[in-house]
């Protein structure tokens, strides 16, 4: 069995990737909405979108996908952890957010 100590020194590094992992996350949707409003500019300009552009969007968008979903796993698995062991101290009470947060944004 392992000690008290170390469960929830583990458990608060655990979170602190999830925090790390929530902001990049944020970052990349940025970044998608970002891409999002050139493509529409571009359509609206030239009518249509190069094949090469719409190769990078479609594997920008699987890219992001993969992410979000990882990312809410990994939300839900933090959270029965913490939730079920400790109550942790490092910014981890919204935890279960990130795995709606594809319905939000």
């Amino acid at each position: 069995m392992i000690p008290t100590v170390k469960q929830k020194e583990f458990l608060e590094l655990f979170c602190k990737y999830f925090n790390a992992v929530r902001d990049y996350l944020v970052i990349e949707h940025k970044a998608m909405h970002k891409r999002e409003r050139r493509n529409r500019d571009i359509i609206f300009s030239r009518g249509e979108l190069s094949e090469e552009r719409q190769a990078e969007n479609e594997a920008a968008q699987k890219a992001y996908d993969k992410l979000l979903t990882n990312t809410s796993t990994l939300a839900v698995s933090v959270s029965m952890i913490v939730y079920h062991k400790y109550t942790v101290s490092c910014e981890c009470g919204d935890l279960y957010r990130i795995s709606l947060l594809h319905h939000s944004l």
